[in-house]
């Protein structure tokens, strides 16, 4: 995807609704390492712009993060 076709998506989208993974990091406490793993086993929704850029509704963050809030919880209580 070219650089101008990246920035048109990003243009339509609300600013406010689109989160860097730095933001991700920052607002949701998922280290950038955790996030490029999760990405690439498919795990996490997120947005390619390009081969570089990577960006993540807040919405869907915050669908993903309440459907998948138990497992640690229910796999860590399972191991006893």
């Amino acid at each position: 995807m070219s650089n101008s076709i990246a920035r048109a998506v990003l243009a339509s989208i609300d600013a406010d609704e689109v989160l860097t993974p730095a933001d991700l990091e920052a607002k949701y406490k998922i280290k950038e390492g955790t996030q490029k793993s999760l990405r690439a086993r498919g795990l996490i929704p997120f947005i390619r712009l390009g081969e570089k850029i990577i960006r993540y509704r807040r919405t869907e963050i915050e669908n993903w993060l309440s459907e998948n809030s138990g497992r640690k919880a229910r796999r860590a209580g399972g191991a006893r």
